[in-house]
């Protein structure tokens, strides 16, 4: 599962992952999350988090 994280300066994506992570959590999360900052911003920093359950 991939979450995105809340509360840090708006150029910046941070997702927390853990469990199953599959490429429908990268499609339907990170992907456009990803794409609209770049949109706004024009380049992001991203912060990735990976629990020690990631599988």
């Amino acid at each position: 599962m991939i979450e995105i994280m809340q509360g840090l300066s708006e150029n910046v994506i941070a997702v927390s992952v853990s469990g199953e992570v599959t490429g429908e959590d990268y499609k339907n999360v990170l992907i456009p999350a990803v794409e609209d900052k770049i949109k706004k911003y024009g380049k992001v920093l991203i912060l990735y988090h990976m629990d020690k359950e990631l599988e």
